[in-house]
């Protein structure tokens, strides 16, 4: 158990920093998973929109780290 104030604020921030970065993967996973789907399904004018958002996603979701 943290003591000191610094210790309990950086539990606060980390608590906070991990819920948004389980978000970011959360949705990046999913923005590749309906590209996948797409892909399979043969419905090419999808999976290029499909594709547009996913790599949207997953370089937005890199550049936070």
């Amino acid at each position: 158990m943290a003591n000191t104030e610094s210790a309990k604020k950086r539990v606060r921030q980390n608590v906070k920093r991990r819920a948004l970065n389980r978000w970011r993967m959360r949705n990046m996973r999913t923005a590749i998973k309906a590209f996948d789907k797409a892909l399979a399904n043969g419905e090419l004018d999808n999976a290029a929109s499909a594709f547009k958002t996913a790599s949207a996603v997953v370089d937005k979701t890199a550049q936070k780290g």
